[in-house]
């Protein structure tokens, strides 16, 4: 239908103006997905819309994935933010990682900021994926009644999601890094 795909494109140029908030290169690698464009840096960014139907609606969900390497040998898993007790819940895998991050209100104060929909922490395969859905970003379209909606994001919500995804980053290096000193000092007695 002619409809849905003028409807595309406009999803498609409201998530080019979300992203351009972050100030980064990207590569277009789908129709409604965009990675930063290979640097010297390990961290990288992965922006796209994923898409929600129903038979009256369409809502283009922001995710925003931040990808940086770990040095750990741990199993993978996977914790997310629990809205209701206002911290971090396993999946499975890392109650260690788990408490550490829980410790770390700048942390909380930073998710608690913003509208976030979903924010999870996966650790797989020597790499963390922080992925946050913030609601600002969402383009939503509705048939009945005829109504289309664009919940710009703000560039200070754009800086508390940087801020989060490199929190996270220091959180995640400074634990590990304890870890691996807690090792040696065990093995050096």
């Amino acid at each position: 239908m002619k409809i849905f795909g003028s409807i595309h494109q406009r999803a498609r140029k409201y998530l080019i103006a979300t992203i351009k908030l972050f100030h980064i290169k990207l590569d277009q690698v789908g129709a409604l997905a965009f990675k930063e464009k290979n640097s010297n840096q390990e961290a990288k960014w992965r922006f796209e819309y994923r898409l929600t139907k129903s038979f009256i609606s369409k809502i283009y969900k922001l995710h925003a994935s931040y990808t940086f390497p770990i040095h750990t040998n741990r199993e993978d898993f996977s914790i997310s933010w629990d809205y209701r007790n206002k911290q971090w819940k396993s999946e499975g895998g890392n109650s260690d990682y788990l408490k550490f991050l829980n410790k770390h209100q700048i942390v909380k104060k930073i998710i608690l900021s913003m509208d976030f929909e979903t924010v999870k922490i996966k650790q797989e395969q020597g790499k963390c994926i922080v992925t946050l859905v913030p609601i600002p970003g969402s383009f939503v379209f509705m048939l009945f009644p005829p109504m289309q909606y664009f919940l710009k994001i703000k560039e200070n919500e754009v800086e508390l999601m940087k801020q989060l995804a490199n929190r996270v980053q220091v959180i995640t290096d400074n634990f590990y890094y304890e870890e691996d000193s807690d090792r040696v000092e065990v093995f050096s007695h």
